[in-house]
């Protein structure tokens, strides 16, 4: 059965009501599907699952004009119906369910609808790509290097394993396309309330298929109704999937906070583009040799500012140092911090002389995770604790009702659990540490919410929190209520837009308005593809983030063999509009990234300084207004070499030579290229229906050279480790 919206064509099976045909008039894009329509996955109070699902059902299918209604009867044989409903909108198919559950279990999940396109990716000849919503956006060819490199697909359960597809934690937002530079497919969740889901994409041995899970949460499981899947055929790569779920989220008031620009809680030291300075108070990384040993040239605290003052003046620019391995409890022990390691009088004197020499002062936390004990320092015990406080019904709960440990950072780090921050007990403890650090010192940045992916702490199952069996949108009303409580925290200390919060991530939508900077991880894109800065194409004009600490580097790559790495990394950060963002070994000197050994080969250390000053000169000067308060566009396609890398795993990828980017701010168009190679580069940039390119070339001037567009294409000249900002001359 056949349904149309303008361009797009759906074909439905009127036996299964499986999607048969997708199409634009000119390509196909389904693979043969063996998936049902919708599958249901429920849950008993034991804890044992139960998925049905549409193949096995009665189905019928009724059509009107612009509709298509495919009924289902007793899915797997139990008392559960279902209706989806197929609806030809603006150009769009719009796909929404609901099921009718008579069985007395929890809904754990709806999966709709089955989408497995013809696998034309890269990896097996074809020219398609993929754009992944985790690292704030990935654009990837070969899925094969997502899994080689150990990131996982998203498993439903408790403990969560971090990197994957759930919306809202290290999945920011609700769309994902599948697309070359002629055509493709965009596949959004156009859910204005935020519900609690999965995004993401895999290649499976039918094609492409699309992982979308809706996790309702529900106290009344009986009637659960779905807010909308909107497929649509596009031209014109990720920008235009982008573009589509901006005016969506836009249009629908997804999207209330106030610019950037205008944003009470965003301080003013953010306006002046800080470079964000990371090293470790006490030993290397995350587990290095000594991770519990004080580190002699950053502790006392006041034993780093000379090197602090050295760095300011060699990138002429305000520092925000952000602590590591600072906290009084241990390394990495969530949820405690406070007092500071070694007491708070160096610590105060400390931020102290930084704020007398107009430089600031941020701290890591851990997040809402519980520490029982510290594997770095195994003095830190918190078992006794634990149990006179009775603090087992605060913590996230298996489905069958135990308390295994948690995931993240448990066995290397530390051994605990995950808190659920539905509980009373769990809040009072993260606003008693926000309320603590705010109150006894003059911090001016606090990472809580690290390791809490995207602002969001772990799902949940328990019984006894008295919230519903199953996790869902109950979580993240209860995290976004928290969250702004601990700016209420603030703004009784009288530090309303003098100390921000932030989280590991870009905040996901429901907590961008309270968590407005935050340690970007953009970067981790280069595992597996190349970023794709769809999260800044969607929210940078409303909120800032830094380009976080490089995690995960060493793990892929080789620097000693491709030591431009933290060259290209930077600029692709710059580029995305993020914060300049270095990280120390000893002794002040800049190194690969927070993971990295301090026994590598060193960074290149008067090359790589100059190339952030003259990124940061750039945020501060000429590129100003695009990279502080601009909305993400298009850029004009600009021709580079495609850089092969060979990573650890065996795996190469791709990287380009240059990084570009495209902003409007005030009513005007420029476009950011960014050399990062150590020799210059020739450029053609296409831009039809465009005279000329004014082109600056100097981060401190308003100086510019007009150079021609003929027959559509501007051939320029960028120097080595070098900036081009380009405004259009219109015919």
């Amino acid at each position: 059965m056949l349904l149309t919206s303008e361009t797009i064509t759906i074909d439905i099976c009127e036996r299964t009501g499986r999607i048969l045909s997708l199409r634009d008039g000119r390509t196909e894009f389904i693979a043969e599907n063996a998936y049902p329509l919708l599958s249901v996955q429920l849950m008993r109070d034991d804890g044992s699952r139960l998925l049905i699902a549409s193949d096995r059902a009665v189905c019928s299918l009724r059509r009107t004009k612009n509709t298509i209604k495919a009924d289902f009867k007793r899915l797997g044989g139990q008392a559960v119906d279902a209706t989806v409903k197929f609806d030809a909108r603006g150009g769009f198919i719009r796909i929404s369910a609901a099921v009718r559950n008579r069985t007395g279990f929890a809904v754990e999940w709806l999966a709709w609808p089955a989408t497995v396109f013809e696998n034309r990716l890269a990896a097996r000849g074809g020219d398609f790509k993929i754009l992944s919503p985790i690292f704030e956006g990935a654009e990837i060819g070969n899925p094969m290097l997502r899994e080689k490199v150990g990131l996982p697909y998203l498993q439903v359960d408790y403990p969560m394993r971090g990197w994957d597809g759930l919306y809202p934690a290290s999945t920011a937002f609700q769309f994902t396309a599948y697309y070359n530079d002629k055509c493709g497919v965009y596949f959004g969740a156009h859910d204005p309330n935020m519900n609690m889901k999965t995004i993401d994409t895999r290649e499976a041995p039918e094609g492409v298929k699309i992982e979308h899970l809706f996790l309702p949460g529900a106290a009344d499981n009986a009637e659960i109704a779905s807010y909308e899947i909107v497929l649509g055929t596009f031209a014109g790569g990720w920008y235009t999937a982008a573009e589509i779920y901006r005016a969506f989220a836009e249009r629908c008031g997804l999207i209330k906070m106030p610019p950037v620009r205008e944003n009470p809680l965003i301080p003013d030291w953010v306006h002046e583009s800080p470079v964000v300075l990371i090293y470790p108070v006490r030993g290397a990384k995350d587990t290095g040799a000594g991770a519990n040993e004080p580190n002699p040239e950053y502790f006392p605290y006041t034993n780093a500012l000379p090197y602090i003052e050295s760095l300011a003046k060699k990138l002429d620019s305000k520092i925000l140092v952000l602590l590591c391995h600072w906290e009084g409890t241990a390394p990495w022990a969530p949820p405690f911090v406070w007092p500071p390691y070694g007491g708070k009088e160096n610590f105060t004197e400390f931020c102290a002389a930084l704020h007398k020499a107009g430089h600031l002062l941020g701290v890591y936390g851990s997040g809402s995770g519980w520490t029982q004990k510290s594997i770095l320092d195994p003095a830190y015990n918190m078992e006794r604790y634990f149990e006179e406080h009775r603090l087992k019904d605060a913590m996230c709960i298996h489905p069958d009702q135990s308390l295994p440990y948690a995931y993240i950072c448990n066995g290397n780090i530390r051994w605990g659990y995950d808190m659920c921050t539905y509980t009373r007990p769990a809040r009072e403890i993260v606003k008693g540490e926000i309320e603590r650090l705010v109150a006894e010192s003059e911090v001016d940045y606090i990472q809580y919410f690290d390791q809490n992916l995207g602002g969001m702490p772990s799902i949940c199952y328990g019984m006894s929190h008295g919230h519903p069996r199953t996790p869902g949108k109950w979580q993240i009303e209860a995290q976004r209520t928290l969250l702004q409580e601990c700016n209420e925290v603030i703004e009784r200390a009288g530090k309303k837009g003098k100390v921000v919060l932030g989280c590991e991530g870009g905040a996901s939508e429901p907590f961008i308005g309270e968590l407005v900077f935050n340690d970007g991880r953009n970067y981790g894109a280069y595992q597996f593809g190349v970023p794709a800065a769809a999260y800044a194409y969607l929210f940078h004009h409303y909120q800032s983030n830094f380009m976080g600490n490089q995690n995960t580097t060493y793990g892929y790559l080789d620097v000693g063999r491709y030591p431009e790495n933290i060259f290209w990394r930077t600029a692709s950060g710059f580029a995305n509009g993020d914060l300049m963002t270095v990280v120390w070994r000893e002794r002040g000197r800049l190194h690969w990234d927070w993971s990295s050994p301090w026994d590598l080969p060193q960074v290149d250390q008067e090359g790589y300084a100059a190339f952030v000053k003259l990124l940061n000169d750039w945020r501060k000067g000429a590129a100003r207004e695009e990279l502080l308060y601009g909305k993400m566009t298009r850029p004009y396609r600009t021709d580079c070499e495609q850089i092969e890398v060979e990573y650890k795993s065996g795996v190469v990828n791709k990287i380009p030579s240059l990084n570009t980017s495209a902003w409007r701010s005030g009513g005007w168009y420029s476009q950011l290229i960014v050399n990062w190679r150590d020799t210059e580069q020739k450029t053609r940039v296409h831009a039809g229906g465009v005279r000329a390119f004014r082109v600056y070339t100097d981060p401190k001037s308003a100086k510019y050279t007009v150079v021609a567009v003929e027959n559509g294409v501007c051939v320029l000249t960028v120097s080595a480790r070098g900036v081009l900002k380009l405004t259009p001359v219109k015919s």
